[in-house]
């Protein structure tokens, strides 16, 4: 059974059921209740009602006994007094009884009270006889007194004592009748609770049979698919149909689920898509990392770019030294290359796009460039709607901007954003790597042009053949050295110079062969070395050991080199400090002058030494020295 209301109507439903089953088990205990109250006033009032008609019994015996008293005894004024009283009292209870009628229904009440008006018509008349009696006592009328108390008094009471046995009837009957309905209102109340306990077992039963149909077995069933979808099983849900507050939180619940899939998969396609994206960007800060140069660098970087993300448009700005504009370095397409050539540029401080992410250092995001008032059209590039600027920082330092253009209004998304500043960072990296790679490159070409201007005038001939450089060894069966020899021996150094390695050549004068070999010390040819024998073949141990020697050879040439230099330069210092500690003895200028002179001349061998100390304010002459006619002050010759 379905009921299509609600889940509140079907507990206020449930709870006024209860409600109204507490209300009857309470009305019929109240009814109960004053039953048993009733039939217990019945009951008292009835035992009240016999307690007055036995006191009522009791008095009139005490008349009766009194008057038998006074007959027997023949004393009247000793049972006068008496008599009186127990008339008094006698008079009050049936004036009581008469007062109080008894009854529970109003039929019961007047027939008491009938029964109550003859009681008290007999009490008067017997009063009456009473009265009549003591009069007669008092008359000593014995004979007359006694026959009123044997006929009209005892007829009276008889009649009297009939009235009271009604009426005590009457009061135990309706006090029989009392308890008779008490004990049937009992047993109605005990098939009342039966039956009220029953309907409480069926409405809960029944009230449970629907709240797990209607309730909780719904309630489950969401359960159940809620735990489907944590265990991120977001296949489509059927909703339930039953139109209250669950059916209306399943519909709810299965378009949550319904969103939740088309969330998930948006975001396992972002998630693919960035994580394509990012592999992408490492993929081309490996490539561009690998590239030394500047211009190579941007161009493929551009063109990277656009290829791998399908932009528009690609372009790659940078400052130039004066920090005043921003120069096209790289483009995309045949716009690129236009803008590349002509040197296209916008000042730092123009209003554009580009120009404030180098101003501000952040990311420039615009999805419609033709609502923004800074926005600088390019005609090169009619088709740009959207844009992202990001600038090139280096060390802290704006260098560049790398501007991307889309030719659809808000196609950039913030993964775009991301993407391009974390690929203005690897720009930003790579090109300061490469500028620095070509400051390195600048200058280790320097240091080799130094060193090899050093080597050329340390491994100079002149200056080699004065230290004794050069070595003939001739064996003693070998033929005298002639003019041709001599010649020859120069003509095979300069093809040795022309070598890289040992190489076997013809004697050409005569049998043998000739062994020649460059001598290399760091790349550079400080010599040769030109081996002669009468042998018609030289094997490659022959040219191993060769080799091996002028390796070690020009190492220990080198050793030597260096050292005769770190003597002569000891040399020199050691003779600038002896001179330097004669001068600072010296104790006036003329004998400073005259020391500086002597010990140059002596330690240089030379001729003459002159030293002059002074200032010539004279104008120079046509050969650029200052004419003086005199001699100046602090003048030596030596």
């Amino acid at each position: 059974m379905r009921l299509n209301i609600s889940v509140a109507q079907r507990l206020i439903l449930s709870f006024s059921l209860m409600v109204l089953l507490v209300l009857l088990a309470s009305g019929i205990g109240v009814w109960y209740a004053t039953t048993i109250q009733r039939a217990v006033d019945v009951a008292q009032d009835g035992v009240v009602q016999v307690e007055q008609v036995a006191d009522l019994q009791f008095v009139w015996s005490n008349v009766a006994a009194n008057v038998d008293n006074m007959l027997l005894t023949r004393q009247v004024s000793l049972n006068e007094q008496a008599l009186t009283r127990e008339l008094d009292e006698f008079n009050r209870q049936l004036a009581t009884l008469n007062d109080n009628p008894f009854g529970q229904t109003p039929q019961a009440v007047a027939q008491n009270q009938q029964i109550s008006q003859n009681l008290q018509l007999l009490g008067s008349q017997l009063n009456q006889v009473v009265t009549k009696l003591v009069a007669l006592a008092k008359n000593r009328r014995w004979a007359t007194a006694q026959q009123l108390r044997h006929t009209e008094l005892v007829s009276f009471q008889r009649r009297f004592d009939e009235g009271l046995d009604q009426l005590a009837q009457n009061t135990q009957s309706e006090m029989a009748e009392a308890v008779a309905q008490a004990v049937q209102a009992q047993q109605r109340v005990r098939t009342y609770w039966f039956i009220t306990i029953a309907l409480a077992v069926v409405v809960g039963v029944v009230s449970s049979m629907l709240s797990i149909q209607s309730i909780a077995r719904p309630v489950r069933t969401l359960i159940q698919q809620a735990q489907r979808v944590t265990t991120r099983d977001f296949s489509s849900i059927t909703p339930l149909t039953q139109q209250d507050e669950i059916g209306e939180l399943s519909r709810a619940f299965a378009l949550m689920t319904d969103w939740l899939r088309e969330s998930y998969q948006t975001l396992e396609q972002r998630v693919f898509e960035r994580t394509r994206r990012l592999e992408t960007v490492a993929t081309l800060s490996e490539r561009v990392n690998a590239i030394l140069h500047v211009e190579d660098l941007l161009v493929e970087v551009v063109n990277q770019t656009q290829h791998n993300f399908g932009y528009y448009h690609v372009h790659i700005y940078l400052i130039d030294d004066t920090r005043q504009k921003l120069v096209v370095a790289a483009g995309t397409g045949q716009a690129g290359a236009e803008m590349t050539a002509k040197g296209h540029s916008i000042a730092v401080n123009a209003s554009s796009l580009v120009a404030r992410a180098a101003r501000t250092g952040q990311v420039v995001w615009v999805d419609d460039v033709l609502e923004t008032g800074d926005w600088l059209p390019n005609p090169l590039l009619p088709g740009t709607r959207s844009e992202i600027a990001a600038p090139i920082v280096v060390d802290g330092q704006v260098v560049g901007v790398l501007d991307v253009q889309e030719d659809e209004v808000a196609n950039f998304d913030e993964g775009d954003a991301n993407l391009l500043r974390s690929l203005a960072s690897q720009v930003g990296v790579a090109v300061r790597n490469a500028r620095l790679f070509e400051r390195v490159e600048v200058a280790l070409a320097d240091a080799h042009r130094a060193q090899a201007r050093y080597m050329d005038q340390a491994w100079d001939r002149s200056s080699i053949d004065h230290q004794g450089g050069k070595s003939l060894y001739t064996s003693p069966d070998a033929p005298l050295i002639s003019p041709a020899k001599q010649q020859q021996f120069e003509k095979f150094s300069k093809q040795a110079l022309t070598q890289f390695e040992p190489t076997v050549v013809s004697a050409e004068d005569e049998a043998g062969q000739a062994l020649l070999s460059p001598i290399y010390l760091r790349d550079k040819k400080i010599g040769v070395m030109q081996i002669h024998s009468q042998k018609q073949t030289w094997s490659d141990d022959d040219v191993a050991i060769v080799q091996a020697v002028v390796d070690q050879l020009a190492q220990t040439a080198d050793n030597l080199r260096l050292f005769e230099e770190t003597r002569n330069r000891a040399g020199r210092e050691q003779t600038i400090r002896e001179i330097t500690e004669k001068m600072r003895a010296a104790t006036s200028m003329e004998k400073l002058v005259q020391t500086a002179a002597q010990e140059l001349g002596k330690r240089l061998s030379a001729g003459h030494a002159v030293v002059e100390l002074g200032v010539d304010h004279q104008k120079p002459n046509s050969n650029g020295r200052s004419q003086n006619n005199g001699k100046e002050n602090g003048r030596s010759d030596e």
